[in-house]
Parts: structure tokens; C-alpha cells; sequence
């Protein structure tokens, strides 16, 4: 009786184990897209990995250069990606190369001074340089 016991134990935790392992990994959920000309959508997701898509007008820094701004237009509260100082070795070129370019910026989104919303660039591939092709439709409004 207790070895029919064991051995039934052991074939429902073996069958478990079994069924844990075919369980196929699921991959990492793709974060949402946003345009950047759609700072209240980008607003909502604050504190939330998203993808924010934009042509970029201006790339500038502050005076001490201790802060590049990657900027995407649309006035004072447009969406902007910054890169601190402590992760410019991680890129050797710049930022020139994204000048006037369509871009998606992945990565938390913060709101600075409770208006602007950014994502903090800490790596060259949370910025990819997007083809005309696949660029989505800016919006007009």
C-alpha cells in the first residue's frame, strides 16, 4: 500500500515536472508605440516601458554638456530623449547621425517637472533609426 502510494507521489510530481519544462518561454510583450506628436499618450504611460516614435528637430545639450536633449518638436512639453554624461562612452559617434531622422526610443517613460514626458537613453539600441518605409503615418491634426 505505501509503495503504491510513493510511486503514485512520484508519477504526479514527475508528470508536472514534465509538463513545466515542454511549456514554451514566452517572449518579452513588445512595448506599446507612440508618436511623440501625442505627448498626452505618451504622458499616460509614465512609469511604463514604451516605444515613442518621431522625426527628430533638434539634438542639444546643456552648458556644462552633462546632458544631451534628443528633441522631437511640438513645443516646451514635447516628448524628449535624454542621455546623461555617465552613458556617452556608450556612444562614440554622437548623436549626430539621428539629426533629422525618424527614430523609435524605447524605455521607461518619465515626466519631467510633471509636463514633459522622456525616456532616459542609456545604450545606442534604445534608439533605432527607422526606414521610410516603415515609419508610421504622422498624424495631423
Amino acid at each position: 500500500m505505501i509503495r503504491s502510494l510513493v510511486l503514485a507521489v512520484a508519477l504526479v510530481c514527475s508528470s508536472s515536472f514534465l509538463r513545466a519544462q515542454d511549456a514554451a518561454p514566452t517572449p518579452e510583450e513588445k512595448p506599446p508605440v507612440v508618436q511623440a506628436t501625442a505627448p498626452d499618450a505618451v504622458k499616460a504611460l509614465a512609469g511604463k516601458k514604451a516605444t515613442v516614435e518621431g522625426k527628430i528637430t533638434r539634438i542639444g545639450a546643456t552648458e556644462s554638456g552633462g546632458i544631451t536633449f534628443i528633441n522631437f518638436g511640438g513645443g516646451p512639453n514635447a516628448f524628449v530623449a535624454v542621455v546623461f554624461k555617465s552613458n556617452y562612452a556608450a556612444f562614440p559617434d554622437g548623436f549626430d547621425k539621428y539629426k533629422g531622422q525618424t527614430v523609435r526610443v524605447t524605455g521607461p517613460v518619465a515626466i519631467y517637472k510633471e509636463t514633459t514626458p522622456q525616456i532616459v537613453v542609456k545604450a545606442p539600441e534604445q534608439i533605432e533609426i527607422v526606414p521610410a518605409a516603415e515609419a508610421s503615418p504622422t498624424p495631423t491634426n
